[in-house]
């Protein structure tokens, strides 16, 4: 049932876009922090292509790292990327790569961090493999 204002006007139970768009933004960026704490160069932030994004590419030594970030407000949810979203980030990064050919002699890996309010950072190195 929805709730309404002073004024009458019906108000949404649900958060809005906007604020989760806003976590996850924040969460990036915490996650951005917590890559140069531990060694890395952050190469790019949401690199968009026409065939998928990737919310971060960092580098440390001789380990390109394409990561996927996971916000979410409660603790308990586990997420797990479908098929269908590591294909796409895979195809984002190979043309990364294809653009940036000074990195084609790197090691290449997919990691997946997760961020649960109040920015707690679980990374998880090699979440997937590209087949």
């Amino acid at each position: 049932m929805p709730v309404r204002s002073k004024s009458g006007a019906k108000k949404s139970r649900k958060p809005s876009r906007l604020k989760h768009y806003n976590f996850g933004h924040k969460a990036e960026w915490w996650v951005c922090l917590h890559l140069y704490l531990r060694g890395y160069s952050v190469l790019e932030r949401r690199y968009k292509t026409p065939v998928g994004e990737v919310d971060i590419i960092a580098c440390r030594g001789r380990m390109l790292a394409f990561i996927e970030v996971k916000a979410r407000q409660d603790a308990n949810v586990q997420e797990v990327l479908s098929r269908t979203q590591q294909e796409r980030i895979s195809r984002a990064a190979l043309l990364f790569i294809a653009n940036n050919p000074r990195f084609a002699t790197l090691s290449a890996r997919f990691d997946l961090v997760r961020v649960c309010a109040p920015w707690h950072i679980t990374h998880i190195e090699n979440a997937w493999q590209v087949s």
